[in-house]
Order: structure tokens, then C-alpha cells, then sequence
């Protein structure tokens, strides 16, 4: 329990992808999403959306709120 107060107390850390925020509610991550080109044998960053939250589980998922929860959730995502 010490190590789950400790990650939704709002803890952060720095990646090489950007920063890492554990979101309470559903302990997804919130991180930052890139939309990219693969391009001379590397990636050519197009586009940055920054600090995107867990939108999918959170539609489903509310630890919060039923913190004794273990169920998995498989969010089913229709194009």
C-alpha cells in the first residue's frame, strides 16, 4: 500500500519521452504522444500532444473511487 500512496500522491518522472505522471484513478500513465515519420533510418517528429491522460480506462475504470478493485478491463476501441 506504501508503494500505491506514494505513486498517486502525484508523482512525476522524467523519461526520455518526456514526463511520466501516474494518473490515481485508473494508475494508467498521463505521457506525452508523438506523432511521427519513420525517415532516414530514424523518426522525424511531426506533430507533439502533450501530457495525454488515460482517456480509455478512465471510461471504465475508477479506483478512486472502488480502491479495492482487481478486476483487468479490456477497452474495446471501434474505428
Amino acid at each position: 500500500m506504501k508503494v500505491i500512496e506514494a505513486l498517486e500522491s502525484g508523482i512525476s518522472l522524467e523519461t526520455p519521452a518526456g514526463k511520466t505522471v501516474l494518473d490515481p484513478k485508473t494508475h494508467h500513465t498521463t505521457v506525452d504522444v508523438f506523432l511521427a515519420e519513420v525517415a532516414n533510418r530514424g523518426f522525424k517528429v511531426l506533430q507533439t500532444f502533450s501530457q495525454q491522460p488515460p482517456l480509455d480506462p478512465a471510461s471504465v475504470c475508477d479506483l478512486a473511487a472502488h480502491p479495492n478493485e482487481n478486476q483487468q478491463y479490456v477497452v474495446d476501441v471501434k474505428i
